[in-house]
This record gives C-alpha cells, sequence and structure tokens, in this order.
C-alpha cells in the first residue's frame, strides 16, 4: 500500500501545481474545488503503474497522470451541466 500511496502522492502533488496556474484567476477555486474534492485516483495511478511497468519515465507519466484526471474531472462538470 505505501508503494501505492507515493505514487497517489506524486499525482496529488502535480495536480494541485497544475490547478495553481489555472487562468483566469476567477475560475482557480472553482476548477480547485472540483479536482480536488478527493477521490481515490485510480485513472491517473494506473497510467502511473502501466507506464513503470514499461519501463517508462515516471515524471511524463505523472504528467499524463494529471491529464488522466483532469480529462475525468472535466466529463463529470459536463455531465453534472448536462442534466441540469
Amino acid at each position: 500500500m505505501e508503494y501505492l500511496d507515493r505514487r497517489r502522492d506524486r499525482i496529488e502533488t502535480r495536480l494541485e501545481a497544475v490547478l495553481d496556474g489555472t487562468q483566469p484567476s476567477e475560475l482557480r477555486e472553482r476548477v480547485r474545488h472540483v479536482a480536488l474534492s478527493g477521490g481515490k485516483r485510480v485513472r491517473p495511478t494506473i497510467t502511473v503503474l502501466v507506464c513503470e511497468a514499461l519501463e517508462g519515465d515516471l515524471e511524463t507519466a505523472v504528467e499524463f497522470a494529471v491529464g488522466v484526471e483532469l480529462v475525468h474531472n472535466a466529463s463529470l462538470v459536463i455531465d453534472d451541466i448536462i442534466d441540469e
């Protein structure tokens, strides 16, 4: 479990850093709320684990993993908008 926790921590740290750069600044807190409101981070963790299994670069994997998580969160927001 510690191995997975370390990977999730790296993903979470990078996700926060990416979201801190959100522009316009008025949108930043809303985006942070949606993306950082919890979750198991299964999709990005699997992305990193597969990359490591294939002997890929961990930092590159984390970047892709954050992208996967952001796309997933965007799909949830779009789904909520459509449901309204």
